[in-house]
């Protein structure tokens, strides 16, 4: 039951993540970014804003597991469009072939996405500051 508390809590975690950052995007570019996935709309952010504290690759990570939990039936290797996909080893319990997504992951999860968040919204309001006279 706390595997599957924790696959569903990242799950949730990545939507909404992905929300935030979509909201953030159009008001930069006043066009619709909800059919952007998470991580190109984390790209474009960091085109306009720099990087953030934490690394597109560690949410690409994330997004990987979502779509393992959500398309593959946890396993952490599945093919799509006849493209193999592979979840992290930091996520894989390679004896079972399954997504383990801990605790201890969900807590880092949480950490860096509010983190990520927070620092988007600062430098879109610095941003902002510069471009109105």
């Amino acid at each position: 039951m706390r595997r599957a508390a924790n696959s569903l809590a990242v799950v949730g975690l990545v939507t909404r993540l992905h929300h935030w950052v979509s909201i953030f995007v159009e008001e930069i570019t006043s066009k619709s970014a909800k059919h952007r996935g998470l991580v190109n709309n984390l790209k474009l952010l960091n085109e306009r804003t720099g990087f953030g504290p934490v690394s597109i690759e560690f949410f690409e990570d994330l997004v990987t597991v979502r779509d393992a939990i959500v398309h593959a039936d946890s396993r952490i290797e599945w093919s799509y469009q006849d493209k193999k996909r592979q979840v992290s080893g930091r996520y894989a319990n390679a004896t079972s072939g399954e997504v383990e997504f801990t605790e201890t992951h969900l807590d880092e999860a949480i950490e860096n996405s509010v983190t990520q968040v927070k620092w988007y919204d600062d430098h879109l309001d610095i941003l902002e500051a510069k471009q109105t006279p």
